[in-house]
């Protein structure tokens, strides 16, 4: 164990930064997949078990045994070989891939300081002493109303904005084994308030651009109360 985390991390954030899973918005992906990153060797030959229908078939593969069989818990975890050929290409480029995300949150984040500072929105700003995943680039908005005319306004301009995520504890089980609306109003600002911008590595300098252009069109409008920073 180290710095009081399991040994078993979810290599999905990879290099412990995050953003590497199998879904489609990550940095890296696979379609349906993922994969684990294992620093105590003493849990490697369980985490094949699990892997692989609870069997050791890995030892069989090895020429460790004669033959296989079943042996623990487990599931079927593995990627299809296409899946593996698909995500092995990505891995091989994964530092230029990263580069390239850095560079496009970068490009954003000067080009929308002015908003900013004039209290338009907030933006996540990386911690001088960490690695940032550059996972998304987001603004934190006023909330559901201005959010939804900035992607209206971007979408009409052929730029594709999304909100992040639902608070889990809004959701019809949330609220059935969880906490009610306005129990988590920290959880619940960042929910109604957060938009993306596009951010993959196909995303160039003039199209970062041209999404800064269309964000300072929209906030060309009379001023309005600053976003609070009270959330933080």
């Amino acid at each position: 164990m180290r710095h009081g985390r399991d040994p078993l991390d979810r290599a999905a954030a990879r290099d412990r930064g995050g953003g590497g899973r199998g879904a489609g918005t990550k940095n890296i992906a696979c379609g349906e997949g993922g994969a684990l990153a294992i620093n105590a060797p003493e849990h490697r030959e369980r985490a094949a078990h699990l892997r692989d229908k609870g069997t050791n078939r890995s030892r069989y593969l090895r020429g460790q045994v004669d033959k296989y069989t079943w042996v623990d818990l487990g599931g079927s975890y593995l990627p299809s070989e296409l899946q593996a050929a698909y995500l092995l290409a990505q891995l091989e480029q994964a530092d230029r891939i990263q580069a390239r995300r850095a560079a496009v949150c970068a490009r954003y984040r000067e080009g929308l300081a002015e908003l900013e500072r004039a209290g338009c929105f907030r933006l996540a700003h990386p911690s001088p002493d960490a690695r940032g995943n550059h996972h998304i680039f987001w603004l934190l908005l006023s909330g559901v109303e201005e959010r939804a005319l900035l992607t209206a306004h971007l979408a009409q301009r052929g730029i594709d904005a999304r909100s992040h995520y639902v608070a889990l504890h809004l959701s019809p089980m949330g609220q059935r084994w969880g906490r009610g609306p306005g129990s988590l109003p920290v959880t619940e600002r960042f929910a109604d308030g957060l938009l993306r911008l596009p951010l993959h590595p196909h995303v160039t300098g003039a199209d970062a651009d041209r999404v800064v252009d269309a964000i300072h069109a929209f906030f060309k409008r009379p001023v309005r109360k600053p976003v609070s920073r009270s959330a933080a």
